[in-house]
């Protein structure tokens, strides 16, 4: 046995995990549907209100619990189209990293401090933000660091789940469960506890898993955005245990029957990821402007710089990288295929 074996053990028990139980899910018509992109950009619009510190937008905070409630629909569709995790990983990590390490390059050059950014590189800035609140320039990052924990967990979760004959309502009771959890938490120990840790935000990716798996609500339900933006002002058990279930509600309901008129916001969906990285970090230069200054002037400079990091990073390296992981495994396959041909020639000559 060589030492490159158990390497290639592991890379076959990733690839048969992923298609031995997401296989047997199908997706119809899941092509590019801009009017998602167009739920993006409500989000990235709401987030980039509350950073800018104007009056009244505590609601604001209720755009990542729409991010997270979408990102956890599209990683459970990806995962059921393409179920080598092999593939799944490579090609998350060619989406999020290019953009990420741009911001922290620039972190770096402008504040100098190269050990603020080991917390965004391990994906536990939600842990120092809520013990810390550091790194103060990148605190938005927290919200990357829950994503990632979810990317690295669902993988290997959704094979069992999807053995399952009651696995929509499993879910559901989870998403009530994790509602109820970060209620208990604030109620215990504070806001920035039950808000910061990847425990108590799990819910919104829960149900959006859920629409993935076939879950359906009623596009009315859209309309809980209302009183869930209104309630949201307020940073309390109300915010925790009330607005966020109902703006969880109304996304998934968007999400499940998006209105035409969303496909409009959808060139800002597209680039929403590099204006989330962008947006904080330039407000937080601007610390001293009023918050108007920081929506005009930072706002307008964070949509260049993600417009230019989206055409010349982002959007050329997952091209490279999705055609590379297709070639790639592409290759694999097929030469498992004449290993498996050679193998049965071999089997049937020796039974002659």
């Amino acid at each position: 046995m060589t030492a490159a074996t158990p390497l290639r053990t592991g890379r076959r028990w990733l690839g048969r995990l992923g298609r031995s139980a997401l296989g047997a899910v199908h997706l119809h018509g899941q092509a590019y549907d801009p009017r998602l992109d167009g739920i993006r950009a409500i989000a990235i619009l709401l987030v980039m209100l509350v950073h800018s510190r104007a009056p009244y937008s505590g609601f604001g905070r209720l755009g990542v619990d729409i991010f997270f409630v979408l990102s956890g629909c599209l990683i459970t569709r990806s995962l059921l189209q393409a179920p080598d995790l092999r593939r799944f990983f490579v090609l998350r990590f060619a989406r999020l990293l290019p953009a990420l390490l741009l911001l922290l390059l620039a972190y770096v050059f402008i504040t100098d401090d190269v050990l603020g950014v080991l917390p965004v590189l391990l994906y536990v800035s939600n842990v120092t933000a809520m013990a810390w609140g550091e790194p103060h320039m990148l605190l938005h990052t927290w919200s990357l660091a829950v994503e990632e924990h979810y990317y690295l967990l669902w993988p290997f979760l959704l094979p069992w789940l999807l053995r399952q004959q009651n696995r929509l309502r499993l879910l559901m009771l989870l998403w009530v469960a994790f509602t109820l959890w970060r209620v208990m938490n604030h109620e215990v120990f504070d806001f920035r506890v039950a808000y910061y840790r990847t425990d108590t935000r799990l819910s919104g990716l829960i149900l959006g898993s859920a629409v993935a798996l076939g879950l359906h609500v009623s596009q009315r339900l859209m309309w809980l955005l209302v009183p869930a933006l209104l309630i949201g002002v307020f940073r309390n058990v109300w915010m925790m245990g009330v607005a966020m279930p109902l703006v969880e509600i109304a996304t998934a309901a968007a999400i499940c029957s998006p209105p035409a008129w969303l496909a409009r916001l959808s060139r800002l969906g597209l680039i929403s990821y590099g204006v989330y990285l962008w947006h904080y970090f330039i407000f937080a230069l601007m610390k001293s402007e009023p918050w108007y200054w920081k929506l005009a002037i930072g706002g307008g400079l964070t949509m260049l710089v993600a417009v230019a990091s989206y055409t010349w990073i982002e959007a050329p390296v997952r091209r490279r990288v999705r055609a590379w992981v297709e070639r790639r495994f592409n290759q694999q396959e097929v030469q498992a295929g004449e290993r498996e041909h050679e193998a049965g020639s071999m089997t049937s000559r020796s039974s002659n």
